[in-house]
């Protein structure tokens, strides 16, 4: 996906990919306790939660849909950002 978005594509032009596989976290073993903030503008500390996420909490699954979709459809318009859906 790098590639794919570093890349110009030239206009009226199909273009394809392909993603052999996506994965997040990259590794399924990673859990424990997380530390989430809110900040300023400023950088400073608004609110600070914890969490733990469970062991054995991300499982594999199939990916039944997938779609891209232009944000912007006017010609010209650069650059041009896609909104996936999975």
């Amino acid at each position: 996906m790098t590639k794919f978005g570093q890349e110009t594509i030239a206009p009226n032009k199909p273009f394809t990919f392909t993603m052999n596989n996506i994965m997040n976290p990259p590794r399924l073993t990673v859990t424990g306790f997380i530390v989430i903030q809110t900040i300023n503008a400023n950088g400073g500390i608004i609110d600070v939660g914890n969490y733990e996420m469970p062991k054995e909490y991300f499982k594999r699954g199939f990916i039944k849909k997938f779609t891209v979709e232009p944000l912007q459809l006017s010609v010209g318009q650069f650059p041009v950002y896609y909104k996936f859906t999975i």
